[in-house]
């Protein structure tokens, strides 16, 4: 019996957690359903965004289809994102024996929404 994981495409949270190879962060600009300035980025390469901590109350605002829970995550190839407050400071550790990544983490708001994944698993 063959069983396909299933993947989230987004993520809204209030507080979240990224990893990468490479993190690149964009020109902010004023995002409309917001209303307010916004900062975009891209994580490439490996990348994992998972919430830290929830929003209150627990709505999604971009995405109706986003994942609001408390340890929810996504990962892809690419996966493109933005939040109220700029990235803060990057530190780079070890993400394999062979590979580097880079890692931070973002609070305000964040939307982050997978653009390119890796073959889907089955286990």
């Amino acid at each position: 019996m063959e069983l396909t994981q299933r993947f989230l495409q987004s993520i809204e949270c209030k507080k979240a957690g990224l990893k990468a190879r490479r993190i690149n962060l964009l020109f902010p600009d004023d995002h409309e359903v917001l209303k307010c300035m916004v900062y975009h980025w891209k994580l490439q390469e490996s990348a994992i965004a998972k919430i830290l901590e929830e929003l209150n109350p627990k709505i999604s605002i971009i995405d109706n289809n986003s994942a609001l829970n408390m340890g929810d995550r996504i990962y892809g190839k690419l996966i493109e994102g933005l939040s109220t407050r700029p990235i803060p400071g990057r530190s780079v550790g070890p993400d394999s024996s062979k590979h580097r990544a880079q890692f931070s983490e973002v609070s305000g708001f964040v939307y982050c929404k997978v653009i390119s994944r890796y073959h889907e698993v089955q286990i």
